[in-house]
């Protein structure tokens, strides 16, 4: 393959994903999804709302997936290539039907499909997928590194052990790529740079198949990112100007999982798909981790002595690793702007597509597993920076003398590693350090310089408000504590009720200090 031949596939597959989205935008603007999902990070109500102010048409998986199948059979009957990718179209537009319809009951009902039934669909498409490429597509012979281990020459051995992992890749990869459909611009992104990674692996080994599906995902992805641009936009910035204007929506998610994972096996990179596709991976072993494995783990058998033990405990008080998850929840909720979280994830992953790209580049065995193991160590730092970065302190205001110092709320731990911090500012309070230093041994859990988490220092700011006669804005500070999480505090909820008393004496407005049930973060 030419590059030129490789830039009018991507061009095709550009235009007619940027066409189909233009006319999907015109006749089908209110194909929107109207599921609500609570969550400390998911404040938006479609009912009253209006959609367009939080959700978008779901129209970009559709769309893209008819400018890579339009692209690919262009280029076929063209005589480009000499494989059929009519093979290679059916796995994905399964996947795409599959999703199509879940976006479809979101439209229509406040809910899609049952998490198990989606599971289950998922799996009959990644099975079909092994099958395409065992029957239609030559892979019904062991291929390298299995070829040279006699045990997998055995037909029917090789039959089951490429349709199990064939198929746990495809059901792991979709599965992950649906956690980055969450903010605007982090899945166009992704896709593309996965995608260029590939790109290259193709015309690096000449594998012209994967080179040329490569070019039809990177011009459907630049196509998808002209309408869902990142922005600093969020339901809390009503202000800021989005960007956006489709969503990908499941059908999208599940389109892009399926097209990678495919061409994973194709081009023979299976393993190297799980570096190449690394934030991908982040975003779904954190989900699956505090969602699936630690939360139930601890519901069931964990005890948190500081709490009574008939009480009920919400999981945000659990010792989990993220505020949050997926991953890019957890960093929206450190209070890091969305464009900031889109452009460090877009840096993460062109740092693993490198490193995709350099295992197949580098011939000794050696280097291949100390690149291949550089990755996974980059996960596992990601994977403690979370944890790290979960905790707050209260300290006094950095680089400020005098009386005008001020306790300040920063975010991480109190720690320097040279000139590198591992914290950052969160809320400069409105409390001096010369107001508060007499009774810094009376508020309860107060103690600068010491981890805390994010409830039990709202509980200390509110007790400073408090003594120092800011009442309205202590109780204040207790409304933003979830419900759950404040009746377990035994300071906290009868500092609460008192300034609740003395509001309602006072003829405050109920509406405006009542008790906010905020709705718990989920996990």
């Amino acid at each position: 393959m030419s590059l030129l031949q490789f830039l009018a596939i991507l061009l095709v597959a550009f235009g007619v994903t940027f066409l189909l989205t233009l006319f999907g935008l015109v006749l089908f603007p209110g194909f929107v999804s109207r599921e609500k999902k609570v969550g400390q990070y998911r404040v938006d109500d479609i009912r009253q709302l209006p959609p367009t102010t939080t959700k978008l048409p779901a129209l970009g998986g559709p769309a893209a997936a008819l400018g890579i199948s339009i692209a690919l059979l262009a280029a076929h009957y063209a005589g480009l290539f000499e494989t059929d990718f009519r093979w290679f179209l059916v796995p994905v537009w399964l996947f795409t039907l599959i999703g199509f319809i879940d976006d479809y009951l979101k439209f229509r009902r406040s809910s899609g499909l049952p998490e198990r039934t989606r599971l289950n669909f998922i799996l009959i498409g990644s099975l079909a997928t092994a099958m395409v490429l065992y029957f239609r597509l030559g892979y019904n012979e062991p291929h390298r590194p299995l070829a040279y281990i006699s045990y997998f020459l055995n037909p029917v051995v090789w039959f089951f052990v490429f349709n199990i992992f064939a198929t746990g890749l495809t059901t792991v990869t979709v599965i992950s790529v649906g956690f980055s459909d969450g903010v605007d611009g982090l899945l166009g992104g992704l896709w593309l740079i996965a995608a260029t990674a590939y790109a290259v692996i193709g015309f690096m080994n000449e594998q012209w198949i994967g080179a040329g599906i490569s070019a039809s995902l990177a011009g459907s992805a630049l196509a998808f990112l002209t309408f869902n641009a990142p922005s600093n936009w969020s339901s809390r910035r009503p202000r800021s100007e989005r960007k956006a204007r489709v969503y990908a929506g499941e059908s999208g998610a599940m389109f892009v999982g399926a097209a990678f994972a495919m061409l994973s096996l194709l081009t023979l990179t299976e393993f190297h798909w799980f570096i190449i596709g690394g934030v991908f991976v982040l975003e779904g072993t954190t989900a699956l981790y505090q969602a699936k494995i630690a939360t139930p783990i601890f519901r069931r058998f964990l005890k948190l002595p500081r709490f009574a033990s008939n009480v009920y405990v919400p999981h945000i008080e659990f010792p989990l690793p993220f505020l949050a998850t997926p991953l890019h929840c957890h960093l929206d909720l450190l209070g890091v702007g969305r464009l900031t979280v889109v452009k460090m994830l877009y840096t993460l992953a062109a740092v693993f597509g490198a490193l995709g790209v350099w295992i197949l580049y580098v011939d000794e065995f050696a280097v291949k597993v100390f690149i291949y193991l550089l990755g996974i160590a980059l996960m596992v730092l990601v994977w403690i920076a979370g944890a790290w970065t979960k905790t707050v302190f209260l300290a006094p205001e950095m680089g400020v003398e005098g009386p005008e110092q001020r306790i300040t709320l920063y975010q991480g731990r109190p720690l320097r590693f040279g000139r590198f911090r591992f914290y950052w500012p969160r809320e400069v309070l409105d409390v001096t350090m010369e107001e508060i230093q007499p009774m810094l041994d009376g508020l309860t859990g107060l103690t600068l310089w010491h981890p805390l988490m994010l409830q039990d220092a709202q509980v200390a700011i509110a007790q400073m408000y408090a003594r120092t006669g800011r009442s309205e804005q202590a109780l204040n500070r207790l409304n933003q504590i979830p419900q759950q999480s404040l009746m377990i505090r035994p300071q906290g909820w009868q500092l609460f009720q008192e300034l609740q008393r003395k509001a309602d004496a006072a003829g405050m407005q109920d509406e405006q200090y009542a008790v906010v049930n905020v709705p718990l973060s989920r996990s």
